[in-house]
């Protein structure tokens, strides 16, 4: 954390006596920026609390979660269903994302 008083930044400046370089990490910062555009979309706020509703009925059944992940693991997929965690929904959605671009730049090749 970059906390100004009790951060690590702060903590390694005073063992060090010197101020060091704060380089803030690009994959949070993204998450950050992302989260802040999907707030402000009432849309997106639902579909997040949906698909985090769904987790919590399969999680909270053992045998719910059983039937669930080895119906998942017989699929073509194989997916496993896990928690909601902003940093993993924003590297999901970067990833289709660059997909669904490449596959725009196909269709105007044709």
């Amino acid at each position: 954390m970059s906390g100004v008083n009790k951060g690590v930044q702060a903590c390694i400046n005073n063992k060090l006596g010197r101020e060091i370089i704060f380089i803030p990490c690009s994959a949070h910062s993204f998450n950050l920026a992302v989260k802040y555009a999907c707030d402000c979309g009432t849309e997106f706020i639902s579909l997040f609390n949906l698909l985090q509703e769904i987790y919590n009925y399969f999680t909270a059944s053992n045998k719910r979660h059983y039937v669930l992940r080895k119906e998942l693991e017989s699929s073509e997929f194989g997916l496993l269903v896990k928690s909601l965690a902003n940093t993993r929904w924003v590297r999901v959605t970067w990833f289709y994302l660059t997909l669904i671009i490449k596959s725009s730049v196909v269709d105007r090749k044709f």
